[in-house]
């Protein structure tokens, strides 16, 4: 039935044909291919562009347009394609002049996407901000396959190609990169590009200017660089501006040299991180995956120099390197560049990174510091293309686990500027090091056989052995400087540091040992000694160290933090001066065991004191406290400025050097103690046990002898407790806790101990002018060592009188 059916519509159609003459046949059929072509004209184009730009915005993410899109028998055209982010110039915004596609039109109706053999553009011009939102979600998109690829089929056979290409990359509205004409092309294999010319900037630091570069990359195994070569470049250094001072808030914050260390409680141990910046070596170890294992990069020819706001100085020209990876997974650098006239650098090294191990040698001749300012320590230099380098590096690999290594380096000229090592910048410095030793890469140890270490013409010798691994570090070195001409000892340190001192003159020799063991994993081992042998005379000291000033009436003035000036007359003979015979021997017992307990044994630098402090220091990871013995806390009140600089605190320990050895100790402590702070405007202690206690220096009682000691840190502060009138419960039990060591120390004895402790159940200031009341005060303190002197010194009279007698 049904085949017959069909044999009467064949005959149907069949009559309805013959009733058409053959000129009639060709005019339809002409019609029906016009109405083809027509159709294909207008609605193969209009579909064409909207399935390029949906399968665009599927891809990115972004906003796509396509002006035009024009076929041709090889495939389709698409004119004016623009990809751009949600808010057009914020993010990514991409534009290409013209996009040819290559497919089958045969094919294309059936495998889509997948019919695209290759892909041609022209014209593109990127701009991307890499901080953007619509950047980061343009970078998940294009890390994931796409089906069409993932799936199988002609996807990941095409060959991409792209010519005239400008792109600009920025961070915010500064610009990182910019490439300009450059052209590339992606095969299933390789990814090739040509950069006429390529810029590269990290603000305020350095920048670069390559042209003719070429690259080529693998695809073989993920994306790996088989070859880099850059024809031409200039790589600009930018003067790093000083490191601004700490502002006022945080000025205040920072512990003075003196910070109490009874009062505070023990810190909690903190886990420690040594400068090996793990995070860095992975990143680096990831970018070294990246070369293929003979890739090269190249450049040909180059120059650095360092860039300032007013001019461009010219460092290294002539610069030759090239970067190989060879067997093993060694990279070798080799390279040379001339500077000025007699600068050189050659290199010719092995690494073997992910290892920490080298093999071969670096050689600097005469090289402007600046060349290096961005791989060293951020250190404030000051015009460092004056500054020269010469140096010599030796590494050999006699093994996987060690390396051997011998060199020497000096600096000359060296500048630096910071407020917080001198007022005016500081140059003239001339630092040298050598050495021979062996380094463990596994244990990230590096052992000194014999080395030196320099300042102008004073060079101490040094050997021992330093560990930093991933979580702890640890020192363990010695060091001796041998008899050295005391000037040329004391004058290697810049003018500018010494300050007034840079006048004194001595004549001799000076020597020391220098011993320091520490390990962040038991920090309490800590140890720390040094021996001098001191042997230099005083030929010459500035006016500002002339101590006969303080054996009569003087001006003591004080600067104070918000710059404004206190000054007060004292001295002996005046209002406001009290002989330390007149002061309660409670008070100076409380002062010197609460901030110098060894005053009386010392010669103004106490090694206890200062290990004390570098454990509590590595221990909290911050400056926390300092040393001072008592001698460098008058030296800083009778003759320096307040500030915190390097400059400041090397003139305290020459002028404390010096005042040890010309003051007696009696009178270093009665002068300390008549000119001190006690509290905002209160300097000396006559006016601090009036303003406290309407009492004579020589009334003060044990617990009132305490409460000055353990303000003294900070005076200011502390002074809170007096507008109070009332002391926390903290900073009693401390007190207490003193008056404890006092009476363990057999400074006070029993009935004194007790009697003060006794006082702090019930501790008061006086806040009026009325005269305090007489008392009595239980128990006695010891003699302390000049008047243990001055008794025996009557003895020795007495007994010489009795003699004269007999």
């Amino acid at each position: 039935m049904q085949l017959a059916s069909v044999r009467r519509q064949l005959a149907q159609l069949s009559n309805l044909v013959a009733k058409f003459t053959p000129k009639q046949l060709w005019i339809a059929a002409g019609v029906s291919v016009a109405c083809l072509l027509i159709v294909t004209a207008f609605a193969v184009p209009a579909i064409l562009r909207s399935r390029a730009q949906a399968a665009l915005a599927s891809r990115t993410g972004l906003n796509v347009s396509i002006d035009d899109v024009s076929l041709a028998s090889s495939g389709a055209s698409l004119r004016g394609v623009h990809l751009v982010s949600g808010d057009p110039g914020q993010g990514v915004n991409v534009s290409i002049e013209s996009v040819d596609a290559k497919f089958s039109w045969s094919s294309a109706p059936f495998a889509g996407t997948k019919a695209i053999t290759g892909v041609h553009a022209s014209g593109v011009d990127a701009e991307v901000d890499i901080a953007s939102q619509a950047f980061l979600q343009l970078k998940d998109k294009l890390r994931k396959k796409p089906e069409s690829e993932s799936s199988g089929g002609g996807g990941g056979g095409r060959t991409l190609e792209a010519a005239r290409i400008s792109l600009t990359v920025k961070e915010g509205s500064q610009e990182l990169l910019v490439v300009d004409n450059a052209s590339a092309e992606l095969t299933p294999a390789a990814i090739t590009a040509n950069v006429e010319r390529l810029r590269a900037s990290k603000p305020g630091l350095a920048s670069a200017a390559l042209s003719g570069v070429d690259v080529q990359l693998s695809r073989a195994e993920g994306l790996q660089i088989e070859r880099v070569k850059v024809a031409d470049g200039l790589l600009s250094i930018h003067t790093r501006s000083p490191q601004p001072s700490a502002n006022p808030a945080e000025a205040a914050a920072e512990p003075d040299d003196d910070a109490d260390q009874d009062d505070a409680a023990a810190p909690t141990p903190v886990a420690v991180k040594n400068p090996v910046d793990g995070d860095r070596k992975k990143s680096l170890l990831a970018a070294l995956d990246r070369l293929t294992p003979d890739a090269v990069i190249t450049l040909q020819r180059a120059r650095i120099e360092r860039v300032t706001d007013r001019e461009r100085v010219p460092i290294l020209n002539d610069v030759e390197c090239e970067l190989s990876r060879e067997a093993g997974g060694a990279l070798r650098i080799t390279g040379k560049g001339a500077a000025d006239a007699s600068g050189k650098l050659n290199i010719d090294m092995k690494f073997w990174p992910a290892d920490l191990r080298a093999d071969g040698r670096v050689t600097l001749a005469a090289l402007p510091l600046t060349l290096f300012v961005p791989i060293l320590p951020r250190v404030p230099w000051y015009e460092s293309e004056k500054s020269r380098i010469d140096a010599e590096l030796t590494i050999s690999a006699e093994s996987p686990a060690q390396l051997s290594l011998e060199g020497y380096a000096n600096l000359k000229n060296v500048g630096l500027s910071a407020e917080r090592i001198a007022t005016s910048p500081v140059q003239g410095f001339a630092f040298s090091i050598a050495g021979k030793g062996h380094w463990f890469p596994a244990q990230r140890r590096l052992e000194i056989e014999s080395g030196s270490v320099g300042v102008g013409k004073a060079k101490a010798n040094v050997k021992g052995a330093v560990e930093l691994d991933a979580d702890h570090y640890a020192f363990d070195v010695s060091a001796d400087l041998p008899p050295t001409n005391c000037n040329d000892a004391v004058h290697s340190i810049p003018s500018a540091l010494l300050g007034d001192m840079s006048v004194a003159e001595w004549r001799g020799n000076i020597a020391g040992k220098l011993r320091f063991h520490t390990d962040s994993r038991e920090l309490d081992s800590t140890e720390l000694k040094f021996d001098i042998k001191d042997k230099c005379d005083w030929r010459l000291v500035p006016v500002l160290a002339d101590l006969r000033r303080f054996s009569r009436p003087f001006v003591h003035s004080v600067t104070e933090p918000d710059g404004t000036v206190f000054e007060m007359e004292t001295g002996p003979g005046t209002e406001s001066w009290t002989p330390i015979e007149a002061m309660s021997p409670y008070l100076v017992h409380a002062v010197l065991v609460h901030e110098d307990p060894q005053f009386f044994n010392h010669k103004g630098f106490s090694p206890i004191n200062i290990r004390n402090a570098l454990v509590r220091d590595l221990r909290e990871r911050r400056y926390a406290v300092g040393a001072s013995t008592i001698s460098m806390q008058l030296v800083k009140n009778v003759f320096l400025h307040r500030e915190k600089t390097l400059a400041r605190k090397i003139q305290e320990v020459l002028l404390t050097w010096w005042t040890e050895r010309v003051m007696d100790k009696r009178d270093m402590i009665e002068l300390y103690l008549n000119v001190i702070e006690y509290g905002p405007g209160i300097y000396g202690i006559r006016n601090a046990a009036k303003h406290y206690w309407n009492r004579e220096p020589s009334e003060l009682s044990p617990a009132e002898g305490v409460f000055i000691a353990t303000i003294l840190p900070n005076p200011k502060r502390y002074h809170a407790y007096y507008q109070k009138n009332a002391i926390p419960s903290g900073t009693l039990s401390n007190m207490r806790k003193f008056l404890g060591r006092l009476g363990d120390r057999g400074a006070f004895d029993k009935e004194a101990t007790e009697y003060g402790l006794h006082e702090l159940e019930h501790f008061r200031f006086s806040r009026d002018s009325k005269p305090a009341e007489p008392r009595a005060i239980a128990g006695t303190a010891a003699l302390l060592p000049y008047q243990m002197q001055a008794a025996q010194d009557v003895y020795d009279t007495d007994t010489v009188g009795m003699r004269g007698v007999n």
